[in-house]
């Protein structure tokens, strides 16, 4: 799969908006300023107003990642089991969160990878089961995401995107987005790109 995206490298990036990375580098540079304006710019990006949370839930998000700015570092394990207990919509249901907690982590520590939808399939990931219990379901997103933290070190050190994420650097200047979240954009713009039809269009040819 990594060879694909390095075969279609320039249609994938042009994918890639210019404003998304504008926003992510201003959200990043911003990110010890937490007021109004940060917080409806970060909420659009990170799809937090698409997810229809909860005006408690968002509120005590903000809090928890400007306290953890303020120490530096996260803890996404104990986030995600905190986040599960605030209801996170307005009819008061109580759901894992996993993907926002996991960006939350990346935006005090860039170096780390982000869990979402795209992220899932690229890697064939199934999601834990809703009726198993809450301490089971989490440690089964741990497991995957510890997986990734050690892929992505691997996909660096055995430089298996390198052509692609010096491409991504060449084409948007980039200078805040870590090689992680370079990577990251390469894997979300991918199968965004696939699932668009491509490989019916032949855009993409499974060699």
């Amino acid at each position: 799969m990594y060879r694909l995206i390095n075969q279609h490298i320039n249609p994938i990036l042009d994918s890639i908006s210019e404003k998304h990375v504008a926003d992510y580098e201003w959200l990043m540079n911003n990110r010890h300023y937490i007021e109004y304006h940060f917080k409806q710019r970060y909420k659009s990006f990170w799809q937090l107003n698409a997810a229809l949370l909860s005006d408690e839930f968002c509120d005590e998000y903000f809090l928890e990642l400007e306290n953890s700015l303020k120490k530096g570092s996260a803890d996404l394990r104990d986030i995600t089991e905190k986040f599960y207990n605030i209801p996170s919509n307005k009819k008061g249901a109580n759901k894992l969160q996993f993907s926002f907690c996991t960006k939350l982590c990346h935006v005090v520590n860039p170096c780390l990878p982000i869990y979402d939808a795209m992220v899932r399939d690229f890697y064939f990931f199934k999601e834990p089961k809703t009726k198993l219990f809450l301490i089971m379901r989490i440690e089964e997103f741990m497991y995957f995401y510890d997986f990734l933290v050690r892929e992505y070190d691997r996909i660096i050190s055995e430089k298996l995107l390198e052509k692609s994420i010096w491409a991504f650097y060449e084409r948007f200047n980039a200078q805040d987005f870590t090689t992680q979240k370079v990577i990251d954009s390469l894997i979300w713009a991918f199968v965004s790109f696939l699932r668009t039809g491509s490989v019916v269009s032949e855009k993409v040819v499974f060699r």
